[in-house]
């Protein structure tokens, strides 16, 4: 295929002013992608003398454009002064404003010093990227690149800009240059000629060069003195240059994407490769074309010499390329020949299987087992393999095919392959060394790498450094191998590592090759190997290398060792295999104690649905969270020492044992300790009783949740990403503590031999489209939320909770919309859509999913509810769709006004973004309690002077002789010869026992006890249960229950908290006249009249019953917009645009829920707002029908409309409005819009003043009887101006910057100049009880706050209505813009009422709630 388009600079050598200038100007006209202008244009000299330049000798003046220029910095002397400062200056200056990096000088002969220069650029956090301009011309500019790269610590910041000399032939200079980090290749204004027809070329022996440095990823920057003399030419022909040169082979394309791209070695026996790499290599034809030609020759000798069918089996046979080829290669020579498969990798069976059945035939027999220890009574006459390692030997193949010979082939059996040999060569690549030691792993340069090395330079031609031979009889022969091998670099260069190769012989004359000397023409699957060195070596011309090499292997594991010697040694790499090694077969020790592989939360993951898995998954498929959960803070091993550790948090708990265990001291005891173990055990056990029920009560809760009904696709559905159901279960110990995690009961496990109907052809079969799921059939299986595993493809219904994160598949609407409830999440009442990628609506059965390719890659599990990043990619088609937030069900969110939905399982459990928030679950403390905590402290201390007092005195009357002791004192203590200290001190702890009621442990007990019994009353109170759910009130945490008499202050939401958030259209203001009449719930008589003259007027208005409004429902009620809407005047056409913003613009979705009454629409909306909107313009005469994709159908007023939506401008929470711009059926563009008044109204156009009084003093009434406005607004656009400003949305739309101010940006500009129609007025009744209540909470001294989004005037009605505000209370209104107004309205009313209200009193300068 063609190069890629290259991206081409400009650099002007001519004085430059103004860099926006240049850019807006020359660069934009000629084509140029970006540019290398000066950052300063002041006087070098002058500068580099004075350390510093002015603002106004800026060239590159703000940020505005830094997305596409380089700054160059001043030209470099170290005998100036002020030199490095200056540089640093404008460096810094270049990260300041973004530029995309900093080109210097040329080197100059002073490298050392120019090296510190860089390297304390490159120091600084805020470092731009550093371009180190070489020129060609320079003999010696390769020495000191090298050297000051060296400096800088190759620094993956530091790039070369690499300027080509007009006399420069010499391509093995190239050669070397492309080893190193050139990102830019500059070309002199003076390496162009002109040709006949007087456009710019490049000679011939500079376009071989140019036409090089295409096939890396740089780019171009051409030297001009004059941007306006044939700067475009050149671009234009460069490109022209890059698009003709000749195309690659389909199998070198498919290869291009894996240049220089690190992965680490194939480990058969514990990992594979992607999936994508797999496909890559099934696709190289000249591999296959000679291992057929190898099977062909193979099979034609052995049938000569044994007369009899050949018996030919593929070991590892993978997804099956090598056993195609055997097929084929038997017809060739029409030879009886039984075709074994063998293959270890479970998922790569499910594929065998399948190709075995619609491919093959059923002529070749599947087995499943390993290479190395499989028996057969039937062994193999030819027996083949197919290498994917790098290195010759990277797949074990020494291991494995001599245990596959000694088990399974005959005493004459013919291997293919024959023989490999291993070279190596001696590599100068910086990008491969910056990307190794950039690559995960602490000692990532001793791990060597599978890489299709491009950007890379061989020193000296690769040599062989071991062989090894398989076949008949088996030698057996340590497959150890150790080699030294002396290389001569051809020029002066740097050592970055080792390039591995090798060759192979199939079959005596069939070879193949991946050394550069003898590659087999076209191939391309097969990688060489880098092995990094830790420090690269410089090397002269002509020196030697000295490379040594080590395959070592001991027990369960194989390494390599490598080791180069030049004037200075690399160190030997990867000692004793401590980094990288090639696992071969566990013992069963190491089975049964190895830890389990999981994917932990820093890690995305790819989901494959009806796809095998890659070979990187086959033998350790990745481990996800189970989707069972458990939010209770105990188990029954956990109980008793996590919560007795709960318990010794308070300090009094932590006293008493203290002192308990002072009662078992003889010298010290007063009493039985008994006696005193049992009030603390009392108040223990009391504890540990009520946490214990308390938290049963949670482990009830996640069993209930655990065990909730899913529906998954199955019976016989397979999915690849689950672990066998077996190595699911738990084992030993586990299984008696109990665990609701495992497979016990799932369905669709991937299982070693799955049915070859698991995975399905590319092609998907067509299915008639019935949007329903029927789940009494047998493509669906009922399980258990706690059975789901992520890549499990799930059913929902309307009113069902989502079990699991969920990508969304489709849904019963033909758009793949759906809506989901997110209280449980954000505590949201509205309802949310959720969309389906564009690829997945046509997938509306289960035949249609079990049939559907794809792979899905998410993001790491995170805590951001509105943030999702992945992508879907379609197996069938190739296409691959990003995937967002609108494309994810979160679990605990529940399916709403949709029918039902499907999706695929990306996150479950733990994993899931609900409960990566919820955390564990706390340990709460009362405000009782810890303030107990700190009384128990001072209690103490006042104990400690106590007993301290005590002992002392205890100590001198003990001293003292014929003093009164005796009187108090025994005998036996008298004589006892103690010490008046050791007397003192015994007393001091016998006093702390005797004065422990300090600190009574009786109130301990009695507020536990008085706990308990105010959770139990709380629990039967009559007054707290709810009937009409049938619940009553249930404490979740007892220690809680005396904070309820301390609450202060309440804060709630008002709509969906406070109100039903069931909205009900009311009035509205049409061009200054109100409409609807107000009627009230005790008024059903007058409410059902009104309805009938309504109905009456339709149809005399209409001239035939209006068969989409359904009256009995209908809540705006007036007859007289009939009246105004038969006349011919301006009030009829405002009427008619009224309505037609209500049915047209809003992002509601219509369904007809019985087909047997197709005129009965039923809506489903985000909010209510929004369907009692479109409701009442059905009911009034202006229905809404459906929308299909850009077409909105109407009816209105008996006669249907076709509305094409050409843009939807969404309402947001900061734009206050929404807008649609469609296309009448007579051609006009309108724009409509509706949203709050203050945002509307300063929008209108000009002369309409009368019109914005009347409508405000209208809102202003609507607003004082408690209900909620909206303004509403159109206006006709003409098509050059929607042209421009589409353009201009699509492009904010695609932008990769901050795309929600592009666009609001764009959408503000189109959205003036309104023409003004009127205004509604929706009523959201409070709930039951909430005046009584507030009221109530006001009794006790509890202050409430609300918060609202309404107008002031809505806000205080409310207020009134629910009994916040009274007549009694003097309202303050306050009404501040920003902080410092608000603050000051604030401090003025507290001043104001600070002798009335001693509460609200305010110092003027600080203190108080406004300090």
């Amino acid at each position: 295929m063609p190069f890629k388009r290259i991206s081409i600079g400009a650099e002007p050598l001519q004085t430059v002013d103004d860099a926006d200038a240049f850019v807006a100007g020359d660069m934009v006209r000629e084509g140029a992608d970006f540019a290398i202008l000066p950052i300063i244009r002041c006087n070098e000299e002058e500068v580099m003398n004075w350390g510093h330049f002015e603002p106004e000798d800026l060239v590159i003046k703000s940020a505005d454009n830094s997305y596409c220029l380089l700054g160059a910095t001043s030209s470099w002397d170290s005998d100036y002064k002020y030199t490095e400062t200056v540089v640093g200056i404008q460096a810094e200056y270049a990260g300041y404003t973004g530029l995309k990096g900093v080109v210097t000088s040329a080197i100059g002969n002073k490298v050392p010093a120019f090296g510190r220069l860089l390297y304390s650029i490159l120091a600084k956090e805020s470092s731009p990227k550093v371009y180190v301009r070489v020129c060609l011309s320079d003999e010696n500019a390769w020495q000191k690149w090298n050297r000051v790269r060296v400096m800088c610590n190759h620094s993956p910041q530091l790039q070369v800009l690499l300027e080509l000399d007009p006399s420069t032939e010499k391509a093995v200079d190239m050669k070397q240059w492309m080893a190193e980090p050139v990102h830019i290749v500059v070309l002199p204004e003076s390496m162009f000629t002109k040709n006949a027809g007087g456009y710019p070329v490049l000679p011939r022996q500079h376009q071989a060069t140019v036409a090089a440095w295409m096939d890396y990823d740089i780019a171009f920057v051409i030297q001009t003195t004059d941007a306006g003399s044939g700067l475009g030419d050149r671009i234009r022909y460069l490109r022209h240059l890059g698009q003709s040169q000749p195309e690659r082979s389909v199998q070198n394309s498919a290869s291009d994407e894996y240049r220089d791209i690190l992965q680490v070695p194939l480990q058969p026996l514990m990992d594979h490769l992607e999936s994508a790499t797999y496909e890559t290599f099934e696709q190289d034809e000249p591999k296959y074309a000679h291992y057929e030609e190898a099977m062909v020759r193979a099979i034609g000798d052995v049938a000569a010499r044994l007369k009899r069918r050949i018996v030919l089996m593929v070991v590892g046979a993978g997804r099956g390329p090598l056993v195609s080829r055997a097929l084929r290669a038997a017809r060739r020579l029409e030879a009886d020949v039984h075709l074994i498969a063998l293959e270890k990798n479970p998922n790569a069976m499910v594929e065998l299987q399948r190709k075995n059945a619609t491919l093959w035939l059923n002529k070749v027999e599947v087995i499943y087992g390993d290479m190395r220890n499989k028996q057969f009574v039937e062994k193999a006459d030819i027996l083949v393999s197919e290498l994917l390692g790098s290195f010759g030997d990277n797949e074990l193949s020494p291991e494995c095919l001599d245990g596959a010979l000694e088990n399974l082939a005959t005493n004459e059996c013919v291997c293919i392959p024959r023989r490999y040999t291993a070279y190596v060569a001696p590599l100068s690549s910086s990008m491969l060394f910056r990307r190794a030691r950039e690559h995960t792993g602490s000692f990532k340069l001793e791990t060597p790498y599978v890489v299709n090395i491009h950007a890379a330079h061989i020193l000296d031609d690769a040599q062989p450094v071991w062989k090894f031979r398989h076949g008949r009889p088996v030698v057996p022969t340590p497959n150890e191998r150790t080699s030294s091998t002396v290389f001569t670099a051809r020029s002066e260069s740097i050592v970055h590592g080792l390039a591995g190769f090798f060759d192979a012989e199939l079959y005596p004359g069939v070879e193949l090759s991946i050394c550069p000397a003898t590659h087999t023409p076209d191939m391309h699957s097969w990688f060489p190997m880098y092995f990094p060195i830790q420090r690269p070596l410089t090397v002269d011309a002509g020196a030697e290398i000295s490379v040594h090499m080590w395959r070592r292997s001991s027990g369960a594991k194989t390494w390599y060792e490598w080791c180069i010697d030049t004037s200075d040694s690399s160190g030997i790499h990867n000692v004793n295999g401590h980094e990288f090694w090639i696992g071969q077969a566990r013992s069963l020790l190491a089975r049964l104690f190895s830890r389990r592989r999981t994917n932990t939360h820093g890690h995305e993951r790819s989901i494959y649905v009806n796809t095998p898995l890659p070979a990187s998954h086959t033998d350790s498929l990745p481990h996800y969270a189970p989707n069972h959960i458990r939010t209770a803070k105990y188990t029954v091993l956990s109980f008793v020492p996590k919560n007795l550790l709960e318990q010794f948090r308070r300090a009094a708990n932590i006293y008493f044992l203290f002192l308990l265990i002072l009662q078992f001291i003889p010298a010290v005891t007063t009493g039985l300790p008994g006696l005193s173990a049992l009030a603390l055990f009392t108040i223990i056990a009391l504890t540990m009783i009520k946490d214990g029920y308390e938290d049963s009560k949670r482990s009830a809760s996640d069993r209930e949740a655990n065990r909730a009904r899913a529906v998954v696709l199955g019976q016989e559905w397979v999915n690849v990403n689950k672990a066998p159901a077996h190595a699911m279960r738990p084992r030993g110990l586990m299984r008696l503590v109990g665990s609701d995690s495992g497979a016990g009961g799932s369905v669709g496990g991937a299982v070693p031999g799955a049915a070859p109907q698991a995975v399905h052809t590319r092609t998907q079969p067509q299915f008639d489209v019935v949007r329903d799921m029927d789940i009494d059939g047998d493509s669906w299986a009922i399980t258990e939320w706690r059975h789901i595993h992520v890549g499990d493809i799930v059913l929902l219904r309307e009113g069902d909770s989502v079990p699991a994160d969920l990508v969304l598949l489709g849904s019963s609407d033909p758009d793949g919309t759906c809506f989901v409830e997110t209280k449980n999440l954000d505590g949201e009442t509205n309802l949310k859509s959720k969309h389906a990628p564009a690829a997945t609506l046509h997938m509306t059965c289960p035949q249609q999913l079990s049939a559907f390719r794809c792979i899905i890659d998410a993001e790491p599990p995170s805590t951001l509810l509105y943030s999702f990043k992945g992508s879907i990619q379609i197996i069938d088609s190739n296409d691959r769709d990003p995937l967002g937030v609108d494309n994810l069900l979160l679990r605990g969110s529940v399916l709403r006004n949709t029918q039902w939905v499907t999706g695929v399982v990306v996150f479950t459990g733990d994993e899931t973004k609900i409960m990566m928030n919820a955390g564990e679950t706390p340990s709460k403390r009362s405000r009782i309690e810890r303030m107990m905590n700190y009384q128990v402290m001072s209690q103490f201390a006042l104990l400690f002077a106590l007993c301290l007092l005590s002992a002392i005195l205890g100590g001198v009357y003990y001293s003292r002789a014929n003093s009164f002791q005796a009187l108090f004192i025994v005998p036996f203590e008298t004589s006892s010869g103690k010490s008046a200290p050791l007397y003192g001190f015994l007393t001091f702890w016998t006093a702390l026992i005797l004065y422990q009621t300090v600190v009574p442990i009786s109130l301990y007990v009695t507020i536990e006890v008085v706990k308990s019994f105010q959770a139990y009353f709380i629990n039967q109170d009559m007054d707290m249960y709810y009937a009409p759910a049938e619940r009553r009130c249930v404490p979740k945490s007892w220690n809680l229950s005396d904070d309820l008499g301390q609450v202060e202050y309440i804060f709630s939401d008002k709509t969906g908290t406070l109100t039903q958030n069931v909205m009900i259209f009311r009035q509205c203001t049409i061009r200054g006249r109100v409409y609807g009449e107000i009627v009230g719930d005790d008024e059903p008589d007058r409410a059902a009249e009104l309805r009938r003259a309504m109905d009456t007027r339709i149809e005399q208005t209409f001239g035939a019953p209006y068969l989409f409004r359904q009256s009995e429902t209908a809540t705006f009620l007036d007859t007289s917009v009939y009246d105004d809407l038969q006349t011919d005047n301006t009030q009829a056409r405002a009427i008619f645009e009224f309505f037609t913003v209500l049915a047209v613009c809003h992002t509601v979705i219509s369904s007809v829920p019985d087909s047997a009454h197709p005129h009965v629409l039923e809506y489903k909306a985000q909010s209510p707002d929004e369907a009692a909107l479109v409701s009442t313009a059905r009911d009034v005469g202006f229905a809404f029908l459906r929308r299909d994709k850009d077409r909105v159908y109407c009816n209105f007023r008996g006669q249907d409309h076709v509305f094409q939506l050409l843009a939807t401008l969404e309402f947001t929470s900061a734009r206050k409005r929404m807008s649609v711009i469609v296309r009448c059926e007579d051609g006009r563009l309108m724009l409509l819009s509706k949203g709050a008044d203050s945002v509307i109204m300063d929008r209108i156009r000009a002369n309409q003043e009368r019109l914005r009084q009347a409508t405000l003093g209208d809102l202003e009434l609507f607003a004082n009887h408690g209900l909620r406005t909206l303004c509403l607004g159109y206006r006709i656009l003409d098509e050059a101006e929607y042209t421009t400003w589409k353009r201009d949305y699509d492009h904010a739309m695609a932008s990769l910057g901050d795309r929600e101010t592009e666009v609001e940006a764009v959408s503000d500009r189109i959205e003036r100049e309104l023409q003004l129609i009127g205004g509604t007025a929706i009523e959201d009744k409070l709930q039951d009880g909430v005046p009584a209540t507030i009221a109530q909470l006001a009794l006790a001294g509890i202050k409430l706050w609300v918060l609202t989004g309404d107008k002031t005037e809505t806000a205080i009605n409310i207020g009134y209505s629910c009994n916040l505000l009274n007549n009694d209370m003097q309202l303050v209104v306050v009404t501040g813009g920003d902080h410092e107004g608000t603050r000051a309205q604030l401090e003025r009313v507290l001043r104001e009422f600070g002798d009335t209200h001693a509460d609200l009193s305010f110092a003027g300068g600080g203190g108080g709630a406004l300090a």
